[in-house]
């Protein structure tokens, strides 16, 4: 969705309202999340107790065959993503009200990468605090990754577009069409 909206000069900007509304734009965001935390616990009693079957009156249903409803539209792979979060997360015994708070995608890592619960609360400890930089550097540091201020040397290549193929070579490199 594109704005036609031109930004205002600071002099026109009314403060009060726009502090107002960055605040209701938070509280939205936390809603959200509460909301998706609780449609992830229902999507897990849904799979664990087959209840699509019964909605669905239909003993050979799945939970792909449920999820594709029009009025529910989700794919498989994002519910089972949402499923095996929330089953992790509550394997650790954490509460969706204590964890409404972090993003969805950071609670996907922590569900993902903790292996115990006092590894998951040092982790909901770190997605509270880290910034996004930080936080990614986190995991790039444990999986043995490069990290941006690590101090290793960048290896930069430079490519072009050829004009006629459109493919991508490296500067210098030949490029023989038949050979493609």
């Amino acid at each position: 969705m594109k704005s036609n909206m031109k930004r205002i000069p600071k002099e026109l900007r009314n403060s009060d309202e726009n502090f107002i509304l960055c605040q209701n734009h938070i509280k939205t965001k936390l809603e959200i999340r509460r909301l998706l935390l609780v449609e992830a616990e229902q999507l897990s009693l849904i799979d664990k107790n087959q209840a699509y079957k019964d909605y669905l009156g239909d003993e050979d249903a799945t939970l792909a065959a449920y999820l594709a409803q029009p009025e529910i539209d989700e794919k498989k792979s994002t519910a089972t993503k949402a499923i095996f979060m929330f089953e992790k997360l509550d394997s650790f015994g954490f509460i969706p009200e204590n964890i409404n708070d972090i993003s969805i995608d950071r609670l996907v890592t922590i569900s993902k990468v903790a292996e115990s619960s006092n590894e998951a609360d040092e982790m909901v400890h770190q997605a509270r605090t880290l910034s996004n930089g930080a936080w990614r550097d986190e995991f790039k540091e444990k999986k043995g990754e490069p990290t941006y201020g690590d101090g290793h040397e960048h290896v930069d290549e430079e490519f072009a577009i050829c004009a006629v193929c459109k493919r991508k070579k490296k500067i210098g490199e030949a490029h023989n069409e038949e050979a493609v």
